[in-house]
């Protein structure tokens, strides 16, 4: 299995996606030498594309546009909000280093489509811009497993936000293949993947339905032993 941060192609296992920009952990990222933009909005597409090419999964699917959903048009903004990858892995799997350690691979989820708020700044022909990433990997609070079926999940809660790039509705691609849409029930969930930094300030207000959202993820997420759960 990749890995599914954007550490670059030196970590173990070697990342989906290598994200152009500054240094973080001891990796260097860096831009396309040889890219030539007017504006940010360029440099943002130009340096995933990049970055996409020079990592794991491109020997596998060797299109740049892989990154980016065309119906997230966040690429299109001003100001320190521009964002051309649409997608990211799911954090629950970053310990794992094959496939058959994944267990019940139809209720997995690998990708989920992301709005990630977190600024990075990108050089590109000496020229610094600076617009909003996917960072990392996408991550859930696990919260607690509720036994007996020790898969239904109490206590989780949002850390990452989701999209909502196709009307009030995120596509989640799962480890066996399919992938689906997840329409979200809450105006609560919907308000808070549009604009995760109001969510996080408390500017929204919880509905009846935010939790169903919330419940539907966690139980489709590949929780570790270390986030207090035992299965993956």
């Amino acid at each position: 299995m990749i890995g599914m941060g954007d550490g670059g192609p030196n970590t173990s296992p070697p990342n989906w996606f290598w994200r152009p920009g500054t240094s973080s952990g001891g990796v260097t990222w860096s831009s396309d030498p040889n890219l030539r933009v007017d504006n940010a909005n360029d440099a943002a597409r130009g340096s995933d594309q990049w970055g996409y090419r020079r990592a794991a999964l491109y020997p596998y699917a060797p299109n740049t546009d892989m990154v980016h959903c065309p119906a997230d048009l966040r690429w299109r903004l001003s100001g320190n909000d521009i964002a051309y990858r649409s997608f990211a892995g799911a954090g629950g799997l970053s310990d794992f280093k094959k496939t058959t350690d994944l267990k019940h691979p139809a209720d997995r989820f690998l990708w989920i489509e992301e709005n990630d708020v977190r600024t990075v700044s990108a050089t590109v022909v000496k020229t610094s811009y600076i617009f909003g990433e996917n960072l990392g990997t996408w991550s859930l609070i696990s919260g607690t497993p509720d036994p007996p079926v020790f898969q239904a999940v109490k206590d989780a809660g949002w850390r990452d936000a989701p999209a909502a790039f196709h009307g009030n509705s995120c596509t989640l691609s799962w480890a066996d293949g399919h992938a689906t849409p997840k329409r979200w029930l809450s105006n609560y969930t919907i308000q808070f993947a549009n604009n995760p930094t109001a969510g996080r300030a408390g500017a929204f207000t919880k509905d009846g339905l935010w939790q169903n959202d919330l419940l539907y993820i966690a139980n489709a997420y590949a929780f570790y032993k270390d986030d207090n759960a035992n299965w993956p």
